[in-house]
């Protein structure tokens, strides 16, 4: 049976209806944190320059009104549900911005074209975000329900070390023994 969303937009009376595992994201999450970022450094004509800030973060999600249509092409209509959020990270120190990025996070149905689809319990979920200075992101996966803290895992090896490969510094002025980086992580550098 062909389904098709209607025009009309109409607020529902519980606004998180149709958000499924993203629900319990709605409403705003604040506390602090650290950045650490190794960044461009023209001026000085060096590599790169390690700024640490002690952070205030905050991070807003509203649920959207009322649910958003997707006209079909291959199907029929399917309806989105989804959270707009504003993520604000500013210097604890000196309440200066850091990070600014609004964004939304979106919900989807199964679908026949393309097909897509996942175990009643999970949910396809994306989203989509931007950084004033020119970058823009658009994720797609698969929320699960777990309980407790969560456990994130990184293929079959554990992050341990990493070299910059533009860093013209030896790994023991970084204050790590070339015996302590795994050899799976060892990389030649050329000399400067």
């Amino acid at each position: 049976m062909a389904t098709r969303v209607p025009s009309g937009r109409f607020a529902s009376s519980d606004i998180t209806l149709g958000l499924g595992l993203l629900a319990e994201l709605a409403g705003t999450w604040k506390g602090h944190g650290f950045n650490l970022i190794a960044r461009p450094d023209f001026h000085d004509k060096t590599d790169l320059y390690l700024q640490l800030n002690h952070t205030h973060e905050t991070l807003e999600f509203n649920p959207i009104s009322s649910p958003v249509p997707n006209r079909g092409f291959g199907q029929d209509d399917i309806t989105l549900f989804g959270l707009t959020y504003l993520q604000k990270i500013n210097d604890a120190g000196h309440d200066g911005a850091l990070h600014i990025e609004p964004g939304m996070w979106v919900t989807q149905p199964d679908t026949t074209f393309p097909s897509e689809s996942v175990p009643k319990s999970q949910q396809l979920v994306f989203r989509m975000g931007t950084i004033p200075h020119g970058n823009a992101i658009l994720v797609s996966g698969i929320a699960s329900p777990f309980r407790g803290t969560p456990v994130l895992r990184s293929g079959s090896s554990q992050y341990n070390f990493s070299l910059f490969p533009s860093m013209k510094l030896p790994a023991a002025s970084c204050g790590v023994s070339q015996n302590s980086i795994p050899k799976t992580s060892r990389k030649e550098r050329p000399t400067p």
